[in-house]
């Protein structure tokens, strides 16, 4: 199972695509915690999923930094 990560999160080491290779589905927050990350929003194939989300096979998961107000 392949996840690609695209990660726009500035000021830190994370930024480009990654890819995961997971022995089973996982959810996404699992995912965000290793990426050290779990403060951002997250869309999978470009919709909003809760933090709970079971990632499936070849899934796009882009990684946006949160913005609060402004």
């Amino acid at each position: 199972m392949k996840i690609y990560i695209e990660l726009h999160v500035p000021y830190t080491d994370y930024t480009g695509r990654k890819i995961f290779n997971l022995a089973a589905p996982v959810p996404l927050k699992e995912v965000l915690k290793e990426l050290g990350v779990e403060q951002h929003i997250a869309l999978v194939n470009g919709k909003y999923q809760p933090h709970e989300y079971l990632l499936q096979d070849d899934d796009l998961v882009v990684v946006l930094p949160f913005m609060s107000g402004g």
